[in-house]
């Protein structure tokens, strides 16, 4: 097992008992939107590896294919992951959103689960409901850009393997969204500045 693989693993092990003793069958049907568009997207599928109660799951889509799905589908659970900004989520040539100002009308009765830099202040711009990431660093570049200079990908990659593979868990559980950013701040390697960065700007909105 490669080294970062065994120090993440046994960092989680109190979170995994804690989170096994209230996993059960998730019945609630959920809606995955995934963009692969840079490396460190490649891993996102682990969020939702191995979960059963996925009804639709887009990856790469155009906004056409998303709105069409968000208008025809009732599922009150939305999966988005990838790279973004507060306009939205950019799609796989960063040309385009997929989902923009535009599809607001068709999330606001949804939960969602939103993966992708400044996704909170889209949220909070249009009033949507559910947990949300800010900017979250997920390579040595973003890491650089926000002063964190002493990050090592290495470091950042398998922060976000730890991260993913928390999300999974969570998304396997009936924990509240609304205990995902306490649970997930209080277990994660805060120690290390840019860590405790993505988690402080984890955020649940009502």
């Amino acid at each position: 097992m490669h080294a970062y693989a065994m120090i993440w693993r046994i960092g989680l092990v109190l979170f995994v008992v804690e989170i096994s003793c209230t996993t059960s069958k998730i019945s609630t049907k959920m809606i995955v939107i995934s963009v692969d568009s840079f490396y460190d997207t490649r891993d996102n599928a682990k969020i939702y590896e191995g979960l059963e109660n996925i009804s639709v799951h887009l990856h790469n889509p155009t906004c056409e294919q998303v709105a069409l799905t968000l208008a025809t589908n009732r599922d009150k659970r939305v999966l988005c992951t990838g790279h973004g900004s507060p306009s939205g989520l950019l799609g796989p040539s960063w040309e385009k959103l997929v989902i923009d100002d535009r599809m607001a009308p068709l999330l606001k009765d949804k939960k969602m689960i939103c993966f992708w830099c400044h996704a909170s202040d889209f949220a909070y711009k249009h009033g949507l409901h559910g947990f949300f990431s800010s900017m979250f660093i997920t390579n040595l570049g973003e890491a650089v850009c926000e002063g964190y200079d002493e990050a090592d990908e290495l470091d950042i990659q398998a922060e976000n393997l730890i991260f993913f593979d928390s999300l999974n868990r969570l998304l396997r559980s009936d924990i509240p969204l609304s205990e995902w950013p306490q649970l997930l701040y209080e277990n994660c390697h805060k120690e290390k500045d840019f860590v405790d960065y993505n988690y402080m700007g984890l955020s649940y909105l009502k």
